[in-house]
């Protein structure tokens, strides 16, 4: 009984809306929500994408409604949405809403991963703003870069070897090569590392499901193969399920997968994951 209380208190006012009308120009908040957002309105709300993307969005008032105005419209066009699109808002009580997309069909849709729209002021804000759009990893810039030292190989041909470079930025502290990813429940097996990572670290290349040890907060250790999916990103198997539900992950917690050791080292591919919950506690 004890997950069921949990999720009974994790509920999070929400609304659904369909596209359609002038979609693309605003988008009216339903009038029954009204009351979950009555004396928190400030300029700008935060919308976030299921990959953790976020917009800033104006709500205004627009006769007896209040609506999605300024930005919404960037939104609309970063996200690809279409007439009939089906959007779900969960609410967070500060004005701040996570944005699943559904397509016609009703099967969720594939959201953009790279970019943040910070609408930073600073040079340094636009800089970090910038680099974030060229990454894929999103929660932090580190990532592996070919070094000037070479390697050889057996055809007695040189290569450059890629070597893990931490960024000033990070927000993890890990001594070793890693990746984070935000965890969305909605589809417990879907967390995906990102492709450059995993060829990178010597994990897997494509067309291989090579296996993995994941070893947890608690030290317990899941073992399962990786296959890849959209956009070349790579999945975990149907062990993930389980540690999922051993550590109590929600929607919003962040998982930094630090690489101890591969094959490329001689070893097994063991990844120790550090969990970050959403409220900001380990």
């Amino acid at each position: 009984m004890a997950p069921c209380d949990a999720a009974a208190e994790d509920h999070k006012p929400s609304f659904v809306k369909i596209m359609f009308g002038d979609f693309a120009k605003r988008m009216r908040i339903p009038s029954s929500f009204n009351g979950h957002i009555k004396g928190k309105l400030k300029d700008r709300s935060v919308l976030t994408n299921a990959n953790g993307r976020c917009w800033h969005v104006e709500i205004q008032k627009v006769g007896a409604s209040w609506c999605f105005l300024n930005g919404w419209t960037k939104f609309v066009k970063d996200n690809s949405l279409q007439f009939a699109d089906f959007l779900s808002f969960t609410y967070d009580g500060e004005l701040n809403f996570e944005v699943m997309i559904f397509g016609k069909d009703g099967v969720e849709k594939e959201v953009p991963v790279q970019g943040y729209d910070e609408l930073s002021t600073s040079v340094e804000d636009q800089q970090i703003a910038k680099e974030k759009r060229a990454n894929s990893t999103r929660l932090c810039l580190c990532r592996y870069k070919k070094n000037r030292s070479i390697r050889r190989r057996e055809d007695g041909n040189e290569q450059m070897k890629p070597v893990f470079k931490a960024h000033r930025s990070c927000p993890f502290n890990l001594n070793n090569p890693h990746s984070a990813v935000i965890y969305k429940s909605f589809r417990t097996n879907d967390i995906r590392l990102p492709k450059a990572f995993v060829r990178e670290s010597g994990i897997g290349k494509e067309g291989t499901t090579p296996k993995v040890d994941l070893l947890d907060p608690k030290g317990k250790r899941w073992s399962m193969y990786m296959t890849q999916g959209g956009e070349g990103r790579w999945n975990f198997g149907n062990k993930w399920r389980e540690c999922v539900m051993e550590n109590n992950l929600v929607a919003g917690d962040v998982c930094a997968f630090e690489l101890i050791g591969s094959k490329n080292q001689g070893s097994r591919n063991v990844l120790q994951v550090h969990i970050y919950r959403k409220g900001g506690k380990r």
